[in-house]
């Protein structure tokens, strides 16, 4: 990663078998191996950078009494489960998460030899998650630029983004194999339509040819429908917080 370039947060992330193994660590960090966490420092450094340029930036453009309201991808503090939360809390059923279907597909692949080691590394997830303390941070320090600036934070909380046609725990306990399939189908073309491209990037950049990388792309996306089946996932979902502030 090179953090001399002035990269959005939005177009930094960590590739397949990162995200993999930092669900498997419970989203801690510090137990990842030793270049992985590098990276991860790295990119959380120059994230925290471009948030506060961010809010910076907002903050000069709105009048005294404006308000700000963000939503943005979250993630947990360690040992938190932010889809098990909200799915006890609010939805009572199997919930997934897109970029760990990719992931665990992918890892499939590589073990039946169908793809290297080296492409599953090269598919990126484009996105850096906050937890929401490390969102509320340049709001809560003085000496911070946001701070300086006039922005001050009225709420933070996490809220789950659900997909519009995400079923109620007792309507998806009736749905039949048929229909399960059906709706898991649904959710994975609509993955495919803004995951596919970082997918098949991946499989570009080693030399694949055409035709190879739509058969290996329809494999990605087979075998994260069958995961999606076998979760019994009826609900699509985005762990998000929302922060709203005020200039003064």
């Amino acid at each position: 990663l090179d953090t001399s370039r002035p990269l959005h947060a939005r177009i930094t992330g960590f590739n397949m078998p990162s995200v993999r193994r930092w669900k498997e660590a419970g989203g801690d960090a510090a137990s990842l191996p030793q270049d992985e966490f590098a990276q991860f420092e790295a990119v959380q450094k120059k994230a925290e950078e471009d948030w506060e340029k961010f809010l910076v930036t907002r903050a000069r453009e709105l009048r005294v009494g404006g308000q700000l309201l963000v939503s943005s991808l979250a993630r947990a503090a360690q040992g938190e489960d932010l889809f098990r939360k909200f799915q006890a809390e609010r939805v009572g059923c199997s919930m997934f998460s897109d970029c760990n279907a990719i992931a665990d597909a992918l890892h499939e692949m590589v073990l039946a030899g169908e793809i290297s080691q080296k492409e599953e590394e090269a598919v990126i997830a484009p996105s850096f998650r906050r937890s929401l303390e490390e969102a509320k941070a340049p709001f809560l320090k003085e000496d911070s630029s946001v701070y300086q600036a006039g922005l001050r934070l009225i709420t933070a909380e996490h809220v789950v983004a659900y997909h519009p046609d995400g079923l109620d725990a007792e309507t998806a306990r009736s749905m039949s194999p048929a229909d399960m399939k059906q709706r898991s189908a649904k959710y994975c073309q609509e993955m495919q339509g803004y995951m596919a491209p970082m997918v098949r990037l991946a499989f570009e950049k080693s030399g694949r040819c055409e035709t190879e990388i739509g058969v290996l792309e329809t494999s990605v996306f087979n075998r994260v429908e069958r995961l999606i089946i076998e979760s019994k996932a009826v609900s699509m979902a985005q762990a998000m917080y929302l922060i709203v502030a005020e200039k003064v």
